[in-house]
């Protein structure tokens, strides 16, 4: 399995029993967009208003995962008494 995408960035803590190679999951999309207003925002999304006043802001809404279904074989080599994923 590959380097997990944490395991290999200097800036992210990353504990000693954390595993270091698996499968990486973006489990939201973010979208936003630029808008004058927070009543122009859909029902569904979050507004954030600019530092500087009277210049509107962004709607940000997200895109959340339910459910993931992963399949892992596990592989037994009796001859040498070994396992892997």
């Amino acid at each position: 399995m590959p380097l997990c995408w944490g395991a290999s960035q200097p800036k992210v803590r990353w504990e000693a029993s954390y595993p270091k190679s698996g499968l990486d999951f973006t489990l939201f999309k973010q979208t936003s967009k630029e808008v004058t207003s927070g009543d122009l925002c859909d029902s569904n999304s979050y507004y954030r208003e600019r530092k500087t006043p009277n210049t509107g802001g962004l709607c940000f809404s997200y895109e959340v995962i339910d459910a993931i279904c992963i399949r892992v074989a596990f592989v037994a080599d009796r001859s040498d008494a070994t396992f892997s994923w």
